[in-house]
């Protein structure tokens, strides 16, 4: 099998808004914690090779033994320091990769988004055909507002408008230039807005409804929903 892509999952969050003061990537899903689903959707995708966990030190030997069910050897699965926020986890991760060289195309997931597919990712893989890099999104349904600092309302037109997902996926050889040059100090929500910061061509491929992002405790009992579906 030709190893496509790698895989860097930040996982160093305190997931302060799950509210339960530890790792929500701990909280379980049909008696396996969130990461292993996680992880077991990306490593039976074909054409992966690397998965690269970014984890805070002193949660080491919990992941690993939460992960250990998987089976992965450590040349597959690698834990990577993390740091204070999800961008410094993210480029801890892409030093790694450059110090040590695999696939042409990297992705980046969320720890907390389980129910990955198939479809998503053929998607990006195809978007990066022509593009410098791509990410799924959702165009926003519902009437938009937005609330001034003085209370104020206004109607925002939700034409053109959507919600971005992960994986964020781009070329390897973009990683130097886009990560580690002008914008290097810099700490965005995610890996598209580096990308859209120095005008390099971002594709937004279809995302779906059902590759939800775990933060909150209603998001855990919809994810109970989702996994409990007849397969």
């Amino acid at each position: 099998m030709r190893l496509t892509c790698d895989f860097l999952v930040p996982a160093a969050g305190l997931g302060a808004r799950m509210g339960t003061g530890s790792n929500k990537l701990f909280l379980e899903l049909q008696g396996k914690p969130i990461l292993e689903h996680t992880l077991r959707a990306i490593s039976q995708l074909e054409g992966v090779g690397r998965m690269l966990v970014m984890i805070r030190p002193k949660e080491r030997a919990e992941i690993e033994e939460a992960l250990a069910p998987l089976g992965l050897d450590s040349g597959r699965l690698i834990l990577v320091e993390g740091g204070p926020e999800r961008a410094d986890s993210v480029r801890n991760g892409l030093k790694y990769l450059i110090k040590n060289p695999g696939a042409p195309i990297v992705m980046t997931h969320d720890g907390a988004r389980p129910f990955l597919s198939k479809p998503i990712y053929q998607s990006l893989l195809k978007a990066l055909e022509t593009h410098q890099a791509a990410v799924p999104a959702l165009p926003i349904a519902e009437t938009c507002r937005r609330l001034a600092p003085n209370g104020q309302t206004s109607l925002v037109d939700r034409e053109g408008l959507y919600t971005t997902q992960t994986p964020q996926a781009f070329w390897f050889s973009e990683v130097h230039s886009v990560f580690f040059g002008e914008l290097a100090q810099v700490s965005l929500t995610d890996e598209a807005g580096y990308f859209e910061r120095l005008g390099r061509s971002l594709a937004l491929v279809p995302g779906e409804p059902t590759n939800i992002k775990i933060t909150r405790p209603p998001d855990l009992e919809l994810a109970k929903l989702f996994i409990a579906r007849p397969a």
